[in-house]
C-alpha cells in the first residue's frame, strides 16, 4: 500500500519501489534474482493467477537467473513441515561473505 511504500522510500532513498499486481507485472527490465517473500504469493488466490504470476516472474528473470518464492503456509502446515524436517537452511560463510 502507499503508506508502506512511503516508509520504504524514506528508509531506502536510493532504491526504486513500485506497487503492482503480480499477475500483470511489466517492468521492462530483467533481473538475476526475483524474490517473492512473506507468503505474498498467496495473494494471487487462484491456480490460474499463480501460473500468470510465475510467467511474469520468468519474463523478468535473466537467462540463468533464479526465482525464489516463499510459500503461503498456515500455522498448522508450518509446524507440520518443521516437525518433518522439511524446513532448513544452508549457509555459506567466509571472511568476505555470509549467505
Amino acid at each position: 500500500n502507499n503508506a508502506m511504500l512511503a516508509i520504504a522510500r524514506k528508509n531506502f532513498p536510493d532504491l526504486a519501489f513500485k506497487q503492482a499486481d503480480m499477475t500483470k507485472l511489466k517492468l521492462n527490465k530483467k533481473f538475476d534474482t526475483i524474490i517473492c517473500m512473506y507468503g505474498s504469493i498467496g495473494l494471487v488466490k487462484t491456480y490460474a493467477n499463480l501460473e500468470k504470476t510465475i510467467k511474469r516472474f520468468a519474463e523478468h528473470t535473466n537467462q540463468g537467473g533464479v526465482i525464489i518464492v516463499e510459500p503461503w503456509l498456515n500455522a498448522a502446515e508450518y509446524i507440520s513441515m518443521c516437525d518433518l524436517g522439511l524446513f532448513g537452511a544452508e549457509n555459506y560463510d567466509t571472511t568476505d561473505m555470509y549467505i
